[in-house]
């Protein structure tokens, strides 16, 4: 459904009739509280299915959900995100609202990288588009194998290095990791029992994110970049391909 489908005149009467209650008791609902560098992405074809500027504005806040120093890597499951709408120009609180229809507090734990590395093959298996477990993630980049049995689809994961450049993530290193409450518990199919030091709820995530906005403004800065081969974070493996990322940078895509 886009614009060109016509309003329904009684429908619309009672939508305008709840607005009025809600900015009655929100009067603060449409201010603005930022502003956006390009339009930020949030629906959930986007964000349910690839890389989502909006989706990786919200996991890179994750990081530092826990003040300093900001944890290794982070990703939120794209159900969370439920504003399904794109986010120009203004930034707003309703926009907020609308993203985050349900409170969402975060954890902060450890975890080993081949551990993390299994956790996360949850967020690719099965089949079909627009899946509300898929991962928005920050402080790593993944190549998936749509084509490999689930459990296995994972082909690279990397993490980044002190000279810009990129490594796959050590299967014995310690990492630390902030993801929602809701998934550590078990929500959409993840499994966190290899996870520890795993710290009490906390940090709401919509208030994270609403405090990175504002202080963005504050400083005279807009929230959010283009996508683009330089920030991709979520790769599918095409064909005739081995990888998706070679020496540090992500690997050409043959044609034909």
């Amino acid at each position: 459904m886009d614009e060109s489908i016509s309003l329904d005149d009684d429908y619309q009467r009672i939508a305008d009739k709840w607005r009025l209650r809600l900015l009655d008791k929100i009067p603060f609902l449409e201010s603005q509280i930022g502003f956006a560098a390009v339009p930020l992405d949030g629906r959930e074809v986007t964000v349910r299915n690839g890389d989502s500027n909006w989706g990786m504005f919200i996991a890179d806040q994750m990081r530092m959900a826990f003040r300093s120093p900001r944890s290794d890597l982070a990703f939120v499951n794209s159900g969370t995100l439920r504003i399904d709408d794109f986010i120009a120009e203004d930034i707003t609180f309703e926009d907020i609202g609308r993203t985050f229809g349900f409170s969402s507090y975060l954890r902060h734990m450890t975890m080993d990288g081949m551990d993390f590395r299994k956790l996360l093959e949850a967020g690719y298996r099965g089949l079909g588009p627009s899946k509300g477990y898929f991962p928005q993630i920050s402080g790593f980049r993944v190549c998936v194998d749509r084509s490999r049995p689930d459990g296995e689809r994972i082909v690279q994961m990397q993490v980044p290095m002190d000279n810009g450049q990129w490594q796959e993530i050590e299967a014995d290193k310690a990492y630390s990791i902030v993801a929602p409450d809701y998934i550590y518990r078990g929500g959409d199919g993840y499994d966190f029992s290899k996870a520890r030091d795993v710290s009490r709820p906390g940090s709401e995530l919509k208030f994270l994110v609403l405090d990175a906005v504002i202080r963005a403004q504050a400083a005279g800065e807009k929230v959010g970049e283009p996508l683009s081969p330089v920030n991709t974070r979520f790769v599918l493996l095409g064909e005739k391909q081995n990888v998706c990322f070679k020496n540090g940078v992500r690997a050409r895509i043959p044609r034909g």
